[in-house]
């Protein structure tokens, strides 16, 4: 399949189960935008991490990243990254 039909297969597929990120993995209710979001999205992947460690850690790894590494950064994801970094820090399996 060349480029040009492969665009145009996106193009047809957008909008169907395709293109639907994060229904299996999202976990409703975090977020990153402030250092409440940020606690609060901690006592949910506490819970999360009985069931599924790695899981809890990737949700912690990628809020902390998403946070400090946002192009249109603000205070209050600048004082959620402590808080994901704490909890990646204090929850590290040795």
């Amino acid at each position: 399949m060349d480029i040009k039909s492969f665009n145009q297969f996106l193009n047809e597929k957008k909008g169907t189960t395709l293109y639907s990120p994060g229904k299996k993995d999202a976990v409703k209710g975090t977020g990153y935008g402030s250092k409440e979001k940020a606690l609060d999205t901690i006592k949910i992947i506490d819970k999360l991490k009985k069931k599924d460690h790695m899981h809890a850690m990737a949700i912690a790894t990628t809020m902390m990243n998403q946070a400090k590494h946002s192009a249109n950064q603000t205070q209050g994801m600048r004082d959620s990254v402590p808080v994901f970094k704490k909890w990646i820090e204090d929850n590290r399996k040795t």
